[in-house]
């Protein structure tokens, strides 16, 4: 991607230094990385790609080639749309993500790795002396020379953009050229198939199948080729994802198809599928809760691009995890470029909507302190673009709250509902599991104050693909900060389940108001009961 098109993204740099800018730096300054596994592979340079979740070390080195640096003086850097480390640290040289820098020159340095955001800078600041022309300075991220754990590349595959800005406080502004892109792919090493088709079928008709092969992080493996045999038939998937149409079930009750790599021994099992004469209700699957292109504090999706562009979040959830429906979002609208994103968004919407098979909401995700986050989405394509991300819940509830056709889905992504402190008149939805782990207690609680609720299971998506299978990510859940795994929680995976008769923008939100809806972590789990005539949610 070219640096200039970065640069006009929105809110570019907004968070990070406190200004907006197109301008380039006065310095000149070269930066390079490059990531030593454990094993002593070496990758770097103009086409540098490294496979998901790989123990190592980064090194950048940072070269003066221009005019002399003095004291107060900063260089930073920072990435965009995935992660170096995941909680790099400058105390513990034998843990893991320890951070070192060495300086060829006389210049005192202090290495600040705890700076606001979660687009991991280190910025590096000139306590005294001068870093001069010529002189380099080198940034070790895991570095393992004292017995250190190493880091670990991203866990999720996709493209990241590295920059460097110099200057003083207040006055920063980028180095002029392209910024380090590298790769993050999917690994190699380990692969297993999923084979989703739909919960429900009604016997004679046409049905699709979806076939995705996948690393043991849960990426699409898009660069391979294999053949499958999936009942007998053999199948070529290129691209890591394989669709069958026109699918017939010929008889009823319950199926699971078997696939399994050509001459291999491991065989894999489909959902569940149900297969009746006249089905009453079908189950139809999604995720009401799942982020792309728009984000100013996270800067996991602040560049648009082929991942994660708004038609880009459709397409996977559409064709990746078999969703029916799903409304990806701006997680923190930026303040500048707003319509665009949201004129893109809802593009993206009429571009996919297509009842009978996908059915798109708009959505994007409230942020008012301190009463708990909200993700919003709409039943109508054409909703006006919504006020600043920030509005208090007062007014969010004001402008929202008592609309049928909207919903204020309450979750614990960032921060969890203060009902104590301000109580809405109604809470229509909880999202009882997320990236961030499963919350039946908030469900609970939402219960003993007199909500009734619908329930939505969602991925609270970040950076990797929608629909993805349930993988773990270490920056997730109540403890992460103590890599507790049981409970990181997950990067993908949760789901909604939606018991309705037709897969129509119209059935699908009626089943929303009549809460029914169940949730689970990943699995497609055909769930129905009856207690007394009465099904769940009535």
């Amino acid at each position: 991607m070219d640096y200039g098109e970065i640069l006009k993204q929105p809110d570019y740099m907004d968070g990070l230094t406190g200004i907006i800018s197109d301008k380039y730096s006065e310095y000149k300054i070269t930066y390079e990385l490059s990531f030593t596994d454990t094993d002593g592979n070496e990758f770097k340079g103009a086409d540098f790609k490294v496979p998901a979740a790989t123990a190592g070390t980064f090194e950048i080195k940072i070269r003066n080639d221009g005019r002399t640096m003095g004291e107060g003086e900063y260089l930073s850097i920072y990435i965009y749309n995935g992660s170096l480390a995941h909680e790099m640290q400058k105390n513990k040289p034998e843990g893991k993500d320890y951070i070192s820098l060495e300086n060829t020159g006389s210049a005192q340095l202090e290495l600040l790795e705890k700076v606001p955001g979660f687009s991991k800078i280190c910025r590096i600041y000139i306590k005294s002396g001068k870093f001069k022309r010529g002189n380099v300075i080198t940034i070790r991220i895991g570095d393992r020379q004292y017995g250190g754990k190493g880091s670990n590349t991203y866990w999720t595959a996709g493209k990241s953009y590295l920059f460097l800005e110099a200057g003083y406080p207040g006055n920063i502004y980028p180095v002029e050229g392209a910024p380090f892109e590298f790769e993050v792919t999917a690994r190699s090493d380990g692969r297993f198939i999923r084979i989703l088709g739909p919960t429900i079928a009604k016997s004679g008709e046409p049905q699709r199948i979806h076939i995705g092969i996948y690393d043991n992080c849960g990426n699409l493996m898009e660069m391979f080729r294999d053949t499958i045999v999936i009942e007998g038939r053999e199948l070529e998937i290129s691209g890591g994802i394989g669709i069958l149409d026109g699918v017939v079930f010929k008889k009823t009750g319950v199926y699971r198809l078997e696939a399994g790599f050509k001459d291999a021994v491991e065989k894999y099992l489909s959902n569940p599928i149900t297969v009746e004469e006249r089905p009453e209700d079908y189950i139809f699957w999604g995720d009401l809760h799942a982020h792309g292109w728009g984000d100013s504090t996270m800067h996991l999706m602040h560049v648009s691009n082929e991942k994660t562009s708004p038609l880009a979040r459709h397409e996977q959830a559409r064709d990746i995890g078999r969703l029916d429906f799903s409304a990806p979002g701006p997680m923190s609208f930026p303040e500048s470029d707003r319509q665009r994103i949201w004129d893109d968004y809802r593009d993206a919407c009429k571009k996919t909507n297509k009842p009978g098979q996908y059915v798109p909401f708009l959505s994007y995700e409230a942020h008012p302190v301190p009463e708990g986050d909200r993700n919003i989405f709409f039943k109508i394509i054409n909703e006006d673009l919504p006020p600043d991300f920030r509005l208090p819940m007062e007014e969010l509830e004001k402008t929202y709250g008592f609309r049928n056709d909207v919903f204020l889905e309450v979750h614990i992504g960032g921060r969890i509902p203060r009902w104590c402190d301000y109580l809405p008149a109604r809470e229509r939805m909880i999202e009882a599991v997320s990236a961030f782990g499963n919350a039946e207690w908030l469900l609970q609680e939402a219960l003993d104050r007199g909500f009734r609720p619908a329930v939505c299971g969602s991925s609270d998506l970040h950076y990797g693909l929608m629909g993805g299978p349930r993988t773990i990510e270490e920056s997730r859940g109540r403890f992460f900060r103590y890599l507790n795994k049981r409970d990181s929680a997950y990067g993908t995976g949760p789901v909604t389940a939606v018991k309705a008769g037709e897969l129509t923008r119209d059935a699908i939100w009626d089943a929303f108001e009549k809460r029914h809806t169940y949730a689970t972590t990943d699995r497609r789990i055909y769930l129905d009961f009856k207690v007394n005539g009465s099904g769940f949610g009535d």
